[in-house]
């Protein structure tokens, strides 16, 4: 008798139109079936769009998408969009007046509004900050630490880091001056 209110709901939750059943099968498929949620979302530096990637139509990859807060859904970005995406990631001045990021192994400064290249190899360099007085750019690149000037957009390069056992080399410049000596009578 008190299972009988029970059965009756469930009865009538079940009759009621308009109402989908969903199977075991149909959970069971996940995103096939639901659709694929947005992913890895980040804001535009103006605060006035969210950046997503999404797999909305079932690709074997997501793309990326944009949603603009004044549009009414979201769209996806072009080749020309995702080449001028300015990356989710930087580093940025004391006084947040400019942020420098990274984009496809090249350095960026964006500075007043404007992107600004400041690397374009085929090295992958790291930004690693801003100088104290924040009128140079440090960066890394083969191991090693550079700095570009804001200003004038001059490089130094601050290290000279080699890899390989120094040991070893200088063994073989030995070798080679006792060759000398040795040659010098001879010839």
């Amino acid at each position: 008798m008190k299972y009988l209110p029970v059965a009756l709901l469930i009865m009538i939750i079940n009759e009621l139109p308009g109402q989908s059943i969903l199977t075991i099968e149909q959970i069971m498929q996940g995103p096939d079936f639901v659709g694929y949620l947005p992913d890895q979302p980040f804001w535009s530096g103006d605060s006035r769009s969210i950046y997503f990637q999404w797999n909305r139509d079932s690709l074997p990859d997501d793309e990326m998408y944009h949603y603009s807060l004044s549009a009414s859904a979201a769209e996806r970005l072009s080749v020309e969009g995702l080449k001028a995406l300015e990356s989710a990631n930087g580093i940025y001045s004391k006084d947040r007046a400019m942020k420098l990021f990274q984009k496809s192994g090249d350095l960026f400064l964006k500075k007043n509004g404007s992107v600004r290249q400041i690397t374009n190899t085929l090295q992958y360099e790291v930004p690693r900050g801003f100088s104290g007085d924040e009128q140079l750019i440090v960066f890394e690149m083969d191991d090693n630490l550079f700095s570009w000037s804001i200003e004038n957009g001059g490089i130094e390069q601050l290290t000279q880091f080699k890899k390989g056992d120094e040991k070893k080399g200088r063994k073989i410049r030995r070798a080679r001056v006792l060759v000398k000596k040795r040659s010098v009578g001879v010839f």
